[in-house]
């Protein structure tokens, strides 16, 4: 089973097209049912039905990553900050706030 990664804007774009019925009734009442539910429920909706998710990601050009994708990102994104702090172009003040940004990227995992 693939894990996939969604920002929390990228997944209120899919539940809306999700709503507007274009991917079938199902996904429009699960869509509507990810709307109504509470944060765990929601969560739950999200894991069980990641690929649905996925797909309707893929129709709206909705740039997602997979774990092994997310892990890439954040250590090529390290590497260039580990490489502007030894080069002097960013200081150590600098270097630790954008290294704490890349801590708070919030994706949820479906």
């Amino acid at each position: 089973m693939t894990t996939y990664r969604f920002k929390e804007d990228q997944l209120d774009v899919i539940i809306s097209s999700m709503i507007n019925g274009i991917h079938g009734s199902f996904a429009r009442a699960l869509g509507e049912a990810y709307i109504l539910a509470d944060s765990n429920n929601k969560k739950i909706i999200v894991s069980s039905f990641g690929a649905l998710l996925a797909r309707v990601a893929a129709f709206l050009d909705i740039e997602i990553f997979d774990e092994a994708e997310f892990e890439i990102f954040l250590e090529k994104r390290m590497n260039v900050l580990d490489k502007k702090l030894m080069q002097g172009h960013i200081d150590q003040e600098e270097y630790e706030r954008r290294v704490n940004e890349l801590k708070e990227v919030k994706y949820e995992t479906v």
